[in-house]
């Protein structure tokens, strides 16, 4: 897959103790790319990737949101997940980076390759053509697609979904819509039905979003999908570098908070997982 996507940078740690390695991106029409980022959870990584340069959207809670640019081919998208693979066993791959996944065409093709054909990744990096040892794609990465919505993008992705590919709707109230989050909600049992797994609805714990009111709003989402739908609640960080002139004024829920939610949504029957932003939604693998 494509060639020069440059190497790993230094590692940081989280406040929840995963591990984090950045990709710098170098080559040619790349050099916006926001950085790919590798996780170390519970010993199994995950990469995040990014599918456009910039996004269309603009998302109120969201960094990353103008300043398109162009969308990522497939090649560019699984290159990200190929220079984590050459050292590293990759456990699970999300869609969670820049761009709104299911504005980009070449996602599902890209989505689709790495959940059925990982084990023939190969790629170039710092100019030298490398790819994963045998012991490294002894088995296939679960796949999660995280997305603000797109019907017909949803319907496109069930139709090719193998068992190893999950989809995350956000259920947030301040992100751009094209269409209800209702008629997106429908597409989402659509996708659970015709796959027989369970969609994250992904919510992002920000202050003055947490109330009551938007507590029962999720509840009012999960109605009548206990069985096919879990909640997955994403920690807020405000310090994110992406595009530093869209950086978000607003704030991180409190412990408090979030524990309160999480008990509240519990005592309805959810299954909820709490977990950040580049990681497989915990709620999937429960």
């Amino acid at each position: 897959v494509g060639g020069g996507l440059g190497s790993r940078r230094n590692s940081s740690s989280s406040s929840l103790g995963s591990r984090y390695d950045a990709l710098r991106s170098s080559g040619p029409g790349l050099a916006s790319l926001p950085d790919s980022v590798g996780t170390d959870v519970a010993m199994r990584n995950t990469v995040c990737v990014s599918s456009q340069i910039g996004c269309r959207r603009m998302c109120g809670h969201c960094s990353s949101g103008g300043r398109f640019q162009r969308d990522l081919t497939a090649s560019e998208i699984v290159g990200q997940v190929a220079a984590f693979a050459v050292d590293h066993e990759i456990g699970h791959v999300v869609f969670q980076g820049t761009g709104e996944p299911l504005d980009n065409p070449a996602v599902c093709h890209a989505a689709h390759f790495l959940a059925t054909s990982f084990h023939k990744l190969t790629c170039t990096c710092d100019g030298v053509d490398c790819g994963p040892n045998e012991a490294q794609t002894a088995s296939q990465p679960t796949i999660c697609v995280s997305t603000v919505g797109s019907s017909s993008g949803i319907r496109q992705m069930s139709l090719v979904a193998p068992e190893n590919l999950s989809l995350m709707l956000s259920a947030m109230p301040d992100v751009e819509r094209g269409e209800p989050l209702s008629e997106l909600l429908d597409c989402s049992d659509e996708f659970a039905a015709r796959t027989g797994r369970p969609v994250a609805l992904s919510y992002t714990m920000i202050e003055g979003l947490d109330t009551e009111k938007h507590i029962d709003g999720l509840l009012e989402h999960m109605r009548g999908r206990m069985e096919s739908h879990v909640l997955q609640l994403v920690q807020y960080h405000p310090n994110c570098d992406a595009l530093p002139s869209r950086s978000s004024p607003v704030r991180p829920s409190t412990p408090t908070a979030i524990r309160h939610c999480v008990a509240r949504l519990r005592e309805h029957g959810c299954r909820v997982g709490f977990g950040q932003y580049c990681e497989f939604p915990s709620a999937l693998l429960a």
